[in-house]
């Protein structure tokens, strides 16, 4: 007799896999606390034991919860409910503890959908040229992402947000999250490459746009390669860097990069401020020279 069994659904391939798990790891408190941590508690002192405890959360928990996810064959109330069944004899205790992951992730969920509704109503402030049009005004910019923020700040866009996220997650997990994270995490990183260099030719002196540039080439160089192992376009051996990954010191010189980007960005961004003022200093000037000679011309005319 023929079984029908039912194919789950899962990841098609290693690359699709690898990019979602990026992804998934690129949250609100990398991009919003990390970097007030790093600055508030001394950079090197925080980052040290910040990345010994990634190293045991990641070599032990996240391993544990795939482990359990495979060996289990089913969610979090179907995986714990097999772990008791298999200790204790009693299935329904495993399912109960299952539903603290579930309602974690759907708090989390609720969060994320906020921000996804900002994230939407700001590309489209970024293409309209409503926020070219702030400036460097913090008044302005402070008060739009109040307004954002806000009660009935950003409705619409979260309702988007939500059509958005439906509309991949119905396509499953090959033809939804895989597909989707496959196009949003290359343009990630092309949009990170874009701003690099946007810092770089926007240096305040020759000198550091030349640095700027050759850090963020030796970036896209890595990133490629990287990206071209994992979806299998280039050979995961034979490809070297010298000097930037020998002995796992790859990391190390990404950070020291991203120290000097961002210092190349902020003194980039003091000297064009620098040359404006100078520049309305200048106008100043000859719009009050100008005013002078016209008195004296106009006195010169009536006498």
């Amino acid at each position: 007799m023929e079984k029908n069994e039912h194919k789950r659904d899962g990841f098609r391939s290693r690359s699709g896999f690898i990019i979602a798990c990026i992804g998934s790891a690129v949250g609100m408190g990398n991009i919003w606390r990390f970097p007030m941590l790093v600055s508030t508690w001394g950079g090197l002192t925080f980052l040290l034991p910040y990345f010994i405890f990634v190293i045991l959360i990641a070599s032990t928990g996240v391993i544990e919860e795939f482990a359990l996810g495979r060996a289990g064959g089913a969610g979090p109330m179907g995986s714990f409910g097999k772990c008791t069944e298999l200790r204790y004899g009693r299935r329904r205790i495993g399912e109960r503890i299952g539903y603290i992951p579930i309602l974690g992730s759907l708090a989390l969920a609720i969060g994320y959908t906020c921000v996804m509704g900002w994230i939407f109503k700001y590309t489209f402030m970024a293409f309209s040229g409503d926020m070219l049009a702030m400036g460097q005004d913090m008044d302005k910019i402070v008060g739009t992402f109040n307004s954002t923020a806000s009660s009935w700040g950003a409705n619409v866009w979260i309702i988007i947000a939500v059509v958005v996220s439906f509309a991949i997650m119905s396509f499953g997990i090959a033809g939804g999250i895989e597909r989707a994270n496959k196009v949003m995490m290359p343009v990630l990183f092309v949009l990170f490459l874009v701003q690099g260099f946007w810092l770089a030719f926007h240096a305040e002196n020759r000198f550091c746009t030349l640095v700027g540039i050759g850090i963020m080439a030796q970036i896209a160089w890595q990133v490629f390669c990287n990206i071209a192992v994992v979806t299998n376009t280039l050979p995961n051996t034979g490809i070297s860097l010298p000097f930037f990954s020998s002995g796992g010191t790859s990391l190390i010189l990404l950070l020291a990069e991203m120290g000097v980007m961002v210092n190349i960005g902020r003194n980039g961004e003091r000297a064009r401020q620098e040359r404006k003022r100078a520049y309305d200093e200048r106008e100043a000037r000859r719009r009050e020279k100008t005013i002078v000679l016209d008195t004296a011309r106009r006195a010169r005319t009536e006498s």
